[in-house]
């Protein structure tokens, strides 16, 4: 037999509670695997188990089916983490990691973390009292509020001090758009370590185009104020935040880079000159955290692929010039005809070819009218402009 295929997130989760408030029984521990929720570990096999009382009423005996791979599998296609137990003594040496959101049409988040070393945050989920600790990793996230696709990750901070009750936040209350600073909540005090609003900002369709993070809670249930992270969350996020704007004083700052060319030159050299050396820069390495390839033909070799802006350099702003989502990685051919306008795409990813390509030279150079391309909201609002200005159908 197999394990019930009725049984579902909630009747894990039910079980997992009652593990909590009753315990494993002798023999029942596991002894290779653990499912790890919301900073503990458990027996997979076990909480299946009991999981079967919610969904049908009695324990699933053990004998039925079998842990492992079988058990796993099941508790990993309903969103939960299995982690080797020879791993657990690692994990433990870990502190958590947190995503706390803030509503910006509600509280000014840009700006307190901006202006504070330490500032106070809300625990709404009063579950995680027993489980943050002090050194605790906390990423602050801005939700996209009444401007759609303007939502992610701003900074990077730690629990300095445990939850407490507060009478009020009046510390924060210029911060605030409506008169909650008065009502009395529990709070953490976090140090804020980095803040990345323009350069670095980690948008919420990055995420969702990341292989692993795009199963982040706060992406699909985004009406709490904490959530806990998975270590395999944690590790992957911490990557990209490391890459997400790490320009170094050392290393070109693309924004400056037109002063240091010599004004002399022509604006296309210029250009040339610029996207070449974005080619090493940040903008290539974030595109290179949420893609692997060319969109179109597939190539894989880094050294080959062009960081290729849909919105030209030229005609874009600071900000803009740095946004992953103002981006696709091409192979040199196919970069070659975006920027020069000979092809784009729908708003659906089907490529776009002008006309003035015979069928000889769409062979030679790659490209049919089956391609077709994924891309999340802020591309797409970028293909539009690339469709009206760049895009060249009949020339």
């Amino acid at each position: 037999m197999s394990i019930p295929k009725n049984i579902n997130r909630e009747h894990v989760i039910e079980s997992i509670q009652k593990v909590d408030r009753e315990g494993v029984p002798e023999r029942r521990e596991s002894t290779r695997f653990s499912l790890l929720y919301e900073g503990k570990y458990y027996p997979p096999k076990y909480v299946v188990s009991i999981a079967n009382i919610f969904a049908n009423g009695e324990e699933y005996s053990p004998s039925l089916f079998s842990g492992g791979e079988e058990t796993n599998r099941f508790l990993k296609g309903l969103g939960f983490s299995i982690v080797e137990t020879e791993s657990d003594k690692k994990f433990e040496k870990h502190k958590n990691t947190w995503i706390f959101q803030a509503n910006p049409e509600i509280f000014d988040i840009d700006n307190y973390v901006k202006d504070h070393k330490y500032i106070w945050w809300a625990l709404r989920q009063g579950r995680f009292c027993d489980i943050i600790e002090l050194d605790d990793e906390v990423f602050m996230w801005r939700s996209n509020g009444d401007k759609r696709g303007t939502g992610g990750i701003l900074a990077k901070t730690r629990v300095v001090g445990l939850p407490q009750e507060r009478p009020n936040d009046e510390s924060a209350k210029d911060y605030w758009h409506n008169e909650d600073w008065k009502k009395p909540y529990l709070g953490v005090k976090l140090e804020v370590l980095e803040v990345k609003i323009l350069e670095g900002f980690i948008r919420r369709s990055s995420l969702l185009d990341h292989h692993v993070l795009n199963e982040l809670l706060i992406l699909s249930q985004w009406r709490q104020t904490n959530y806990l992270l998975s270590p395999e969350h944690s590790i992957e996020l911490q990557k990209l935040w490391n890459i997400s704007g790490s320009n170094t004083k050392s290393e070109i700052d693309t924004i400056g880079l037109e002063i240091l060319i010599d004004s002399e030159i022509t604006e296309t050299e210029k250009e040339q000159i610029i996207k070449s050396r974005i080619g090493q820069s940040s903008f290539k390495r974030d595109l290179l955290a949420i893609e692997t390839k060319c969109r179109l033909c597939g190539l894989s070799d880094e050294r080959f692929l062009v960081a290729s802006h849909i919105k030209p350099w030229s005609q874009s702003s600071n900000q803009e010039r740095l946004d992953v989502n103002n981006g696709l990685l091409l192979c040199p051919n196919h970069d070659a005809l975006f920027d020069k306008g000979y092809i784009s795409f729908d708003d659906d990813g089907t490529i776009l070819i002008s006309d003035s390509l015979d069928e000889a030279t769409r062979v030679f150079l790659n490209i049919n009218e089956t391609m077709n391309i994924k891309m999340n909201e802020g591309q797409q609002e970028y293909m539009k402009w690339h469709r009206g200005d760049i895009f060249n159908y009949y020339e």
